[in-house]
């Protein structure tokens, strides 16, 4: 019978297999490559990652300074308690022999006037989640994940609340894989139940149901915007159909979206959207039986209708008095609704998707700075015999006024034209940290 002794050991060793990341990588061996010539530089932890898509051993090492090295010691930085000040953290990525690669550097100042700052590490298989909350009265939480290896990001969540009024409650969460960007609001918090649970934790726990009872949600437009000047939208060639850098909308009987009349089993349709900048929309789309009558008004043919805010709303609550509604014809006519909506100039072409089904692709741009500014419903109307049978939306919509606007959700990815069609051409699966951190 083996003795305690003998166990211990064989288990170290198979730790060791186990875990190469931590046999290999010696923390005083990376010291001088990650800390160079900055004396209050300590590594304080080598945690394993698994192993890249390519087999190499993983490891990211935690750093941590000294108010000297701080971005500016005069205002140092300090841990998420608030009892100790230092100059920050950093995370480096540690792949097989090659050097080491920063991938977040950290300097919580309280992250906002209320000084509630505080950030959270998860580190996983070949995964790195970065959790981050402050602000002031208006209060927010973000947290990325990222592949380590390649690196690429994965996933963003959001949230946006009021310290003084917990009511207020708005989280999106957007997977990078399908570009499909989702958020979930408390509308009536009576009716919600929320009043002794965290409000952002709720939203999290439902986002991916419809919404309940007291909630309010859609689907955002993802809007790329890395290496994007926000004044000078990506040239999308025209003939350009819309691939992997969207967001989409499945009108199908088995989907949520349907706000008006009953589905129809027959007939299947699908709209896919971007944004190239805060002013200009691309939408696409696909009807397997489109309504061959003509009716007498253009809500009762197949059309497109977008939701919007006159002018800035002061919540994600629209203003009724401020709902604009614009229609739009499959041939590009525009039509007024509710409202005064901003018109945009409309480019209109027909090509097939990537299954060679046949689709309109609209390019829509605004003058108007905030045309978008307060969010976007996009909807889509099936008409049957020359009458309005059915209406799908990426929001909600009841008896002709919507309840909730999504808003335009930024990703730091670059989407371009690749064969034909808008793909996501670049994703470095870079972390964002706070303005005021060190680059």
């Amino acid at each position: 019978m083996r003795d305690l002794r003998s166990l211990i050991g064989a288990a170290a060793i198979l730790f060791a297999i186990a875990v190469p990341g931590a046999r290999s990588a010696d923390m005083a061996q990376l010291k001088p490559a990650i800390c160079g010539a900055r004396a209050t530089c300590t590594i304080a932890k080598l945690t394993p990652a698994g192993k890249s898509e390519a087999g190499a051993a993983l490891s990211v090492a935690e750093v941590h300074l000294g108010i000297a090295e701080a971005p500016d010691p005069q205002f140092p930085c300090h841990n998420d308690e608030g009892t100790a000040n230092d100059g920050g953290k950093e995370y480096w990525l540690v792949e097989g022999s090659a050097a080491p690669h920063l991938l977040l550097k950290l300097c919580n100042d309280g992250y906002g006037a209320a000084g509630v700052g505080m950030d959270e590490i998860t580190i996983g298989d070949n995964r790195f989640t970065h959790f981050q909350a402050g602000g002031s009265n208006d209060r927010w939480e973000t947290t990325e994940t990222i592949r380590l290896a390649p690196q690429t990001l994965l996933r963003v969540d959001s949230c946006d609340y009021r310290g003084t009024d917990p009511d207020l409650v708005d989280f999106t969460t957007a997977n990078l894989g399908s570009m499909e960007v989702r958020s979930l609001a408390i509308g009536d918090a009576a009716k919600a139940g929320t009043a002794d649970e965290g409000g952002c934790d709720v939203l999290k726990k439902d986002i991916a149901l419809p919404p309940k009872p007291g909630f309010v949600g859609g689907l955002n437009v993802p809007m790329p915007n890395l290496g994007q000047d926000p004044t000078n939208p990506v040239v999308f060639p025209e003939g350009t159909v819309l691939g992997g850098c969207a967001g989409r909308l499945n009108a199908s009987a088995a989907s949520p979206a349907l706000v008006y009349g009953k589905a129809d089993p027959g007939r299947e349709a699908g709209l896919r959207f971007v944004a190239l900048g805060p002013q200009s929309l691309v939408i696409q789309i696909r009807d397997s039986r489109p309504d061959k009558a003509k009716p007498a008004s253009w809500i009762g043919a197949d059309h497109l209708e977008l939701w919007t805010l006159t002018e800035p709303g002061d919540s994600y609550l629209p203003d009724p008095a401020k709902i604009a509604q614009l229609g739009i014809g499959l041939d590009g006519t525009t039509y007024g609704g509710t409202g005064k909506a901003p018109v945009p100039k409309i480019q209109r072409w027909t090509a097939k998707d990537e299954q060679g089904r046949p689709v309109t692709v609209m390019k829509l741009d605004w003058s108007e700075e905030f045309a978008l500014a307060s969010g976007v419903i996009i909807a889509y109307s099936q008409g049957e015999g020359g009458r309005q049978a059915r209406l799908w939306a990426t929001g909600p919509i009841r008896k002709n006024q919507p309840g909730y606007l999504p808003a335009l959700f930024a990703l730091p990815v670059a989407c371009g034209a690749v064969d034909g069609q808008w793909a996501v051409t670049k994703n470095p699966g870079k972390l964002n940290a706070p303005a005021d951190a060190p680059e």
